[in-house]
């Protein structure tokens, strides 16, 4: 969370998903938060209830609609979607190299 935080332009937010009971990791604000940079969190989540999400959705044939762009092309993802250009979500595809 932390390196995608530091990534972020002005007004970015970051979408935490799933939460593993863990401290909540040491924020710098003027490199994570500055500029109106936010964390948004789904509380509670585990890997059960995402399989069991999955599940249903299969279930009653949810099949969602989306348009993959890499990391280094975020801002073509953007200027895509505001006059949409096309339906359903922009992905970010983003690869962490450790």
């Amino acid at each position: 969370m932390l390196v995608a935080l530091a990534a972020l332009d002005r007004g970015g937010t970051v979408a935490v998903a799933e939460n593993h009971l863990s401290d909540v990791p040491v924020l710098s604000y003027e490199v994570h938060l500055i500029e109106e940079r936010t964390a948004k969190s789904v509380t509670f989540v585990t890997r059960a209830d995402g399989e069991a999400s999955l599940e249903v959705a299969d279930r009653i044939k949810v099949r969602p609609t989306t348009v993959a762009y890499p990391f280094e092309r975020v801002d073509r993802a953007l200027s895509d979607h505001a006059p949409d250009r096309f339906s359903g979500a922009a992905v970010i595809r983003v690869v962490f190299e450790y």
